[in-house]
């Protein structure tokens, strides 16, 4: 039966894999959001009942392999591949890390849910399917996990569970179809070596984690409060039944002060059902476990080991069948003694030797070699044990050294960077492409049929549906501004019903929203009926000051926060933001955004989600935030880097992405571990104060989020604060451009222009405002008037709407004089938008489709003879004529050749680049790369430049030396002397 159910298990997995793996990469972390998120009573209750540890024990092992699930989150960063062009003429090299297919893994019985959330997170979210072995002794917790896995929207087939002792596991090993790539084990040595020999033997790729011995080393300067507060819990916490419980201590120098105090520590501990309050130690697994122990003890004991603590014969009341052992210590214990040569749990066995090398060679000579500890006040001893210990995990004055999992576990690397390198595999690609094509060119098939108007984001198929949703609940909704406010301004501390009267925008102070004091306010005004939705203060300078205080004062607290902390704080936000979008009044972000800004709902909620994406990206600032390490880089010497909060920053925020910005800046500056000053765009405050609301719901302290208000401008801003010293990133103006070859494919490319052309009524700083056609001009003109004809120019609430109003009167106004002046000129208007009217919204700041053709030379002609023409026309755009202010946002090409491709990827001097991508703005792994007059500043908005910028390196140099060497004033070197 085994045999069957194991197939059955291989052939779901088989059929799953590709279509998981060829999901949206940064979508996969989402489907195992659900475990990240449940409670853990359950899962624990279950590990207590069936195992018999403590609750709090159980609690624990649940909370250390959910730490696996919110690391996955920074996973597209660790799976990111690497590219360099040009290492040859025309040659790029890149590496794409892959899934491999099918993977299963073995679990043993002390840590089921550790080891299982260890292994199948991080191999599902690499794309690959599953098959997981449950611990025989405790099954239901995997497949507790499984059900939470599937509730959480996991793929059916993608995670299987198959249950059984060594034929299951044989099946899995031979398996004479190679269907399954990786095998991951952990449990005895004895089953790990058999597995690893089995597996490996039929080219599988395995990892086997097997027995585990850890140590302690406990120097005479040791403090022996601290030590004896980490040795006792470390030592006897799930009655030793643990890979990485501290079996043995050595004392260097004598250890007659500890033969005193660690009995009495250990006698404090209660024994007891794990069900049981207050209780520290709970039952073994099974009688077999408790007779092998005591038998082992009584070995050490016959062989000259005298046992201070003796807890074989604990009688648990109400419990008296039960596989106690209560905390029992040997001392005098030598390496040839078989209770220290076989991994034992629940004794501590304690030795004695004369120096750190006697010691240092104690714990390299056994066979088990997982983790090892020292305890000392030594800068000197510590290093000299770091360096010469042969073990996976070294602790100094930490007796557990498991590290958390954007670090691998140095045995067992089904976490962190080891676990994704073991889950994939890296295929390297390398291109050419020849300048010129032999024959003729071949066409694109048709990408769509209609032009899509919403900003570009990466979307599952329940985000689809809520968009639907909330698109349905519009037609039937007048949006009253005074619901929203109400909504927007309820605070924790305020009751739900009571909703201010003031249109006036709070500012944020100290996690308070407070009304500021100014006497000069800005209007906010619905583009599409001219309504005043709400007023912005200018914020007073003492205000202002109040906000900078405010943040200096939380900064030192939030940047000691452990980074595992502030992480969490993100993924809160990142499920109150989704919250946010599901139900009538949940859609209020998207909702405020149409009411301020004009576009429409579903360019809004496209909004939202750009910035969500930054949000899930920071869940993996452990990763990103990390430094480096290298040892010994001269004698004695060891440098590391830590990357390091600045302080307090400050975000200055454009109209036309209410929540994307805001979301690009606050999230990672304070995951980062800044507090920060957001100044919203006084044009559409509204999004920026739901946000920091739901911040602070998600658990940022006060005064880590502050709002303050104004106005601004982008070169005044970045020149004024780079002369004070400050670190400034401004994006600002652009001018983008498509380039369409004569081989571009007709369809897709029209419904591409029009839609990057026309979304958002155009107010996108990668907005595509300027084509260039490379030979053809007059079938582009009819293809994009047919299509941009179509488009519905509507309030952004109304059903089915494309185009919504642009920001204000101003706005327009200086659209149409831009237009007329390109008529006036000599440019031919294809299509005419000024004069639209739009019944009910006759107030509207409305301009429909427009497209400006016959532009002149002193125009800059956008109508190119030669590929190289068109590209020497985008690299060399300007504002004005009178200003030479040359852009370089983004740029694009549409064509079917591969060489025209890369001529134009290596020659364009703009900062994003698209291939038959009209609007090439990278999801935030990546950074947004603007450049030129487009950009000002050194490192750019999110992905590995955002965290570079709200970071800062410190190095360390240590060095620990057990005698002075004497005084030399020779510059200092990496030469030997």
């Amino acid at each position: 039966m085994e045999k069957y159910t194991s197939y059955y298990a291989t052939a779901s997995c088989v059929k799953a894999p590709r279509a998981y793996s060829e999901g949206h990469v940064f979508i996969m972390p989402i489907s195992l959001m659900g475990l990240s998120l449940v409670t853990q009573d359950k899962l624990a209750a279950n590990i207590t009942s069936v195992e018999g540890k403590p609750l709090k024990n159980a609690l624990r092992d649940v909370y250390n392999g959910l730490e696996v699930l919110e690391y996955v989150w920074g996973m597209v960063t660790s799976q990111t591949g690497h590219f360099i062009s040009d290492v040859a003429n025309g040659v790029n090299v890149f590496s794409i890390r892959e899934p491999l297919g099918v993977c299963a893994g073995i679990c043993l019985s002390s840590f089921p849910s550790i080891v299982a959330l260890w292994m199948f997170p991080v191999a599902v979210i690499c794309g690959n399917a599953f098959i997981l072995k449950s611990s025989i002794k405790n099954p239901g917790l995997s497949m507790m996990l499984a059900e939470l896995a599937l509730e959480a929207g996991l793929p059916n087939g993608i995670l299987n569970i198959v249950h059984g002792t060594d034929d299951i596991v044989h099946n899995v090993c031979d398996d004479d179809d190679d269907d399954v790539k990786v095998v991951s084990f952990a449990a005895s040595r004895r089953a790990g070596m058999h597995v690893y020999s089995r597996a490996s033997a039929k080219g599988k790729r395995v990892q086997s984690y097997t027995e585990g011995r850890s140590h302690m080393i406990v120097m005479p300067d040791a403090n022996m409060d601290g030590t004896l507060k980490a040795l006792v819990p470390a030592a006897f916490r799930a009655d030793g039944e643990r890979s990485f419980a501290l079996s043995t201590v050595i004392f260097v120098g004598g250890s007659q002060p500890w033969e005193i105090k660690l009995p009495e520590g250990a006698k404090a501990l209660q024994v007891n059902a794990g069900s049981e309050p207050d209780v520290d130690i709970g039952p073994m697994l099974s009688k077999q476990e408790k007779e092998k122990m005591c038998k082992l003890i009584q070995s050490g004991i016959e062989r000259g080991a005298r046992p201070i603590l003796d807890g074989r014969n604990i009688v648990v009341p109400r419990y008296e069948q039960g596989n106690f052992i209560g905390p029992t210590i040997l001392f005098d214990v030598t390496a040839d003694m078989e209770c220290y040569k076989e991994e034992i749990y629940g004794p501590l066995l304690c030795m004695q030797v004369n120096n750190l090398e006697e010691a240092i060679t104690i714990v390299n000579e056994s066979r088990h070699c997982n983790g090892a500890s020292i305890f000392t006040t030594s800068g000197a001893s510590a290093r000299k044990f770091q360096k010469e210990i042969e073990v996976g995990q070294v602790g100094v004055n930490i007796p557990v050294s498991i590290p958390i999992p954007f670090i691998s576990s140095s045995d067992l690397e089904a976490s962190s960077l080891g676990g994704i390198h073991f889950f994939t595999k890296v295929k390297m690609v390398r291109e050419q492409w020849d300048e010129f094509p032999s024959g003729g060119a071949a066409s694109l098939p048709s990408l769509a049929s209609t032009a899509d108007q919403v900003l570009p984001i990466s979307c599952s198929s329940k985000s689809a549906k809520m968009l639907r949703c909330s698109l349905q609940r519009a037609r039937n909704a007048k949006l009253l501004w005074p619901q929203i406010l109400a909504l927007k301004y309820t605070t924790a501390t305020e009751p739900s019903n009571q909703h201010r009267k003031s249109l006036r925008v709070p500012n944020l102070i100290g996690g308070k929203f407070i009304e500021s004091q100014a006497t000069e306010v800005i209007d906010v005004i619905n583009p599409a009926t001219q309504e005043v939705v709400s007023q912005v203060p200018l914020t007073t300078k003492e205000e202002f000051k109040a906000a900078v205080s405010a943040a200096k004062q939380a900064f030192p607290s939030w940047r000691n926060t452990p980074v595992t902390t502030r992480q969490r704080v993100m993924l809160k936000l990142q499920e109150l933001i989704r919250r946010d979008m599901v139900g009538f009044k949940h859609d209020k972000l998207a909702l405020n955004i149409t009411t301020e800004q004009g576009k429409t709902l579903k360019d809004a909620q496209g909004d939202v989600f750009r910035g969500l994406e930054v949000v899930e990206h920071a869940c993996g600032m452990g990763t990103l935030q990390m430094g480096e390490y290298v040892s010994n880089v001269s004698h004695g010497i060891d440098t590391y880097s830590i990357r390091e909060a600045l302080g307090v920053c400050a975000g200055i925020c454009p109209f036309n992405f209410p929540a994307m910005i805001p979301l690009w800046m606050f999230p990672i500056a304070v995951t980062c571990g800044n507090t920060f000053i957001l100044k919203p765009s006084e044009k559409d405050p509204g999004a920026s104060i739901m946000l920091a609301a739901l911040a602070m719901e998600a658990g940022l302290p006060d005064g880590v989020l502050n709002i303050v208000h104004g106005t601004h401008a982008g070169m005044h801003i970045y020149a004024r604060a780079a002369a004070k010293g400050k670190r400034v990133q401004s994006n600002m103006g652009a001018k983008n451009h498509a380039i369409v070859m004569p081989d571009a494919n007709i369809d897709a490319t029209a419904n591409a222009l029009v839609a990057a052309g026309f979304g958002a009524a155009g107010q996108r700083c990668m907005a595509l405002s300027t084509v260039v056609f490379v030979g053809d001009l007059k079938t582009w003109e009819n293809e994009l008037a047919k299509r941009a004809k179509n488009l519905r120019v509507n309030a952004g609430t109304v059903p089915d709407a494309d185009l919504g109003p642009v920001i204000s009167k101003q706005a327009k106004e200086r659209i149409c004089k831009l237009i007329q002046s390109g008529v006036e000129a000599g440019g031919r208007l294809v299509l005419d938008g000024r004069n639209i009217v739009v019944p009910g919204y006759e107030s509207g700041n409305f301009i429909g489709p427009t497209i400006l053709s016959d532009v002149t030379a002193d125009m800059e002609c956008y109508k190119a003879g030669s590929l190289e023409e068109a590209i020497n026309i985008v690299n060399r755009n300007k504002y004005s004529l009178q200003i030479s202010l040359i852009y370089g946002n983004g740029a694009s090409i549409f064509t079917s050749s591969g060489a025209a491709a890369r001529k134009f990827q290596a020659e364009i001097e703009a900062g994003q680049v698209g291939i038959n991508v009209p609007i090439p703005v990278p999801l935030p792994f990546f950074s947004f790369t603007g450049n030129k007059a487009s950009f000002a500043g050194d490192l750019n908005f999110y992905g590995k430049a955002g965290v570079q910028f709200y970071t800062q390196l410190k190095t360390v140099t240590q060095q620990w030396k057990d005698l002075p060497s004497g005084v030399s004033l020779a510059m200092p070197t990496s030469q030997k002397a």
